[in-house]
């Protein structure tokens, strides 16, 4: 029942899953903070900046903790 679940997270946390994590990422820190950021709002820029940031690395961390242990 337990490796089940882990062939499942195997499938869902895939090389494609990281590839859009860190697009997803980079499109928040690059583009969606600075368009906040223009609108006066730097508090709410700089936490999608950041999000953006943790989002992609946390996706890579993720995967290769996957790879590891199972």
């Amino acid at each position: 029942m337990l490796n089940y679940a882990f062939d499942i997270i195997e499938g869902i946390i895939s090389l494609y899953f990281v590839v859009l994590s860190i697009y997803c990422g980079a499109v928040s820190t690059l583009v969606i903070a600075p368009y906040i950021e223009s609108g006066g709002f730097y508090k709410e820029a700089a936490v999608a900046r950041i999000g953006g940031i943790v989002y992609a690395i946390g996706s890579v961390a993720l995967y290769m903790l996957i790879r590891i242990f199972l």
